[in-house]
């Protein structure tokens, strides 16, 4: 006989309230945060999907679109001017290390339509921040191609404590067609107009679609899985005699009942 059911140690659970309490409090916090990645790689998902669809669709006149679909990311032109004043700095735009800034202006087709928001694009900020761009605004009768945009839910928004009435070049922190409308007292199409490089009164204009894509949030998750894996293991670790009874039953081997 090898061993005996007498000579083994018994597998015993030693509870550490302080362990305990801390595993309780973590280990949701971290199955959340794992859960919560991959809602956001499903959500970015569909944000691609979104876009891929809207630009495979052919450029339209802007007129010709109902709202009863989902325009984001719609390639579309529209004919009309340039409302020279306010025009919107919206503050705390970074791109390749750079601080800057996102003009953007309200548009007036000439067919009659709702007035648009148009983003311009992006320019750099001068050394002194105090120290807004001087941009020239085309004028006159233009053509403008781009893409419909929608601001997406979320995100931190800091109060900027703008309000009416707004200066000609008003500095704002956030922007959005509804934040302009409440100012303007003017109803505005429920998309900005994202412009193209080529379009008359475009500065440095490209978007990401995503900040962040879905396989990164995947991969995310699977570390916030693996900690609650881990932080599993090290609760069951500090709470039981785990360790010293898989070493006793590895060195006493199986029970001979012969």
């Amino acid at each position: 006989m090898r061993g005996s059911t007498n000579d083994r140690q018994p597998f015993r659970w030693q509870p550490n309230r302080v362990g305990l309490l801390l595993s309780c409090l973590f280990l949701p916090l971290l199955l959340w945060l794992g859960y919560w990645q991959l809602d956001r790689a499903e959500l970015k998902q569909r944000i691609l999907s979104q876009y891929q669809t809207n630009q495979a669709a052919p450029r339209v006149e802007l007129g010709q679109l109902t709202d009863s679909v989902n325009l984001q990311y719609r390639r579309v032109w529209v004919e009309g001017s340039y409302q020279l004043v306010p025009t919107f700095v919206v503050d705390n735009k970074v791109r390749n290390g750079r601080p800057g800034y996102e003009i953007l202006q309200i548009f007036v087709p000439s067919n009659g339509g709702a007035a648009l928001l148009v983003n311009r694009g992006w320019v750099a900020a001068a050394a002194d921040r105090g120290t807004l761009p001087q941009l020239d605004t085309p004028t006159g009768l233009v053509r403008l191609e781009g893409e419909l945009y929608q601001r997406l839910a979320g995100g931190l928004q800091l109060d900027d404590r703008v309000a009416p009435p707004l200066a000609a070049q008003q500095r704002v922190g956030w922007l959005d067609v509804g934040r302009v409308e409440q100012w303007l007292q003017q109803p505005l199409y429920r998309y900005q107009l994202r412009l193209d490089r080529a379009a008359p009164g475009a500065l440095q204009t490209g978007w990401p679609v995503v900040a962040i894509y879905p396989h990164k949030h995947t991969g995310y998750a699977v570390q916030w899985f693996i900690m609650a894996a881990v932080l599993l293991l090290l609760t069951l670790l500090a709470n039981s005699n785990l360790l010293a009874w898989l070493r006793a039953r590895r060195q006493r081997g199986p029970i001979d009942n012969d």
